[in-house]
């Protein structure tokens, strides 16, 4: 820090404000650069299935828990009506139900949804609820699966 106070002294205002801004547009370029090969995900795609196809009487599941607000904003614009499943999501900054209720709702009465709806980006959710994982592969076998780009949609049920 105090080398850059020297440093600074020593040039004038006008050539570090010149660096910086130049700095600046060089690391905003190589972001943009780096990240406009990614692909987005299809939330607006997973969210239509979803609103589709779960029934009342199924349960939905996200992981990781806060990707949630995509189906919420996607649902908004989305001309049917909403989800009317059960959802295991906590509210992006509050409370609710999460994966552990749902899995103890599975252990409770294994038969209390029809089918079991689990929204996953990336491979998180069997790194980070393998036991809820493993419970819903015991109660319903092996699910039917839908990929979207960036979104895997697995439907669980008899």
């Amino acid at each position: 820090m105090i080398l850059a106070a020297l440093g600074a002294e020593c040039q004038s205002v006008k050539r570090i404000g010149i660096r910086l801004v130049g700095a600046l547009c060089v690391m905003s370029t190589l972001a943009v650069v780096e990240n406009s090969g990614k692909s987005r995900e299809d939330w607006r795609g997973a969210t239509n299935a979803l609103l589709t196809l779960a029934q009342p009487e199924d349960a939905v599941v996200f992981f990781p828990f806060y990707s949630q607000i995509m189906l919420d904003y996607y649902a908004q614009v989305a001309p049917q009506p909403g989800l009317a499943s059960h959802v295991f999501a906590p509210q992006f900054y509050g409370g609710g139900e999460d994966d552990r209720d749902l899995l103890h709702a599975l252990d409770t009465n294994p038969n209390q949804f029809r089918h079991v709806w689990v929204a996953v980006l990336g491979q998180e959710m069997n790194q980070s609820s393998p036991l809820l994982v493993d419970k819903l592969y015991a109660v319903f076998g092996p699910p039917y699966v839908r990929q979207f780009t960036g979104i895997t949609l697995l439907k669980f049920g008899k």
